[in-house]
């Protein structure tokens, strides 16, 4: 049996660099995950999600700015009434 087998130190290395080259092979997969590759990777789903997300923003703020404007011409227009509404009292 080579000596490295009975020696703890020389397993616990072999143990290691076997762990070392599986990690790296993982890692290396991983990598590939995030470059994008027209459309099948995790970088690519990220990248649609965050277009989807910015349109989705921009949209929301098209829709607080219709509201803004509605609300201020509904604004107006009640205070218009009271105004009538005061006169008519008054009168």
């Amino acid at each position: 049996m080579p000596a490295w087998v009975t020696d703890f130190t020389g397993l616990a290395a072999l143990i290691s660099s076997v762990a070392a080259v599986i990690s790296a092979m993982k890692a290396g997969a991983a990598a590939k995950e995030l470059r994008p590759d027209s459309g099948n990777s995790t970088k690519d789903l990220i990248n649609t999600i965050d277009s989807k997300v910015n349109s989705i923003g921009k949209q929301v703020g098209e829709i607080r700015s219709d509201a803004a404007l509605w609300h201020s011409d509904l604004a107006s227009r009640i205070r218009t009434l009271e105004r009538r509404s005061r006169q008519d009292y008054e009168e």
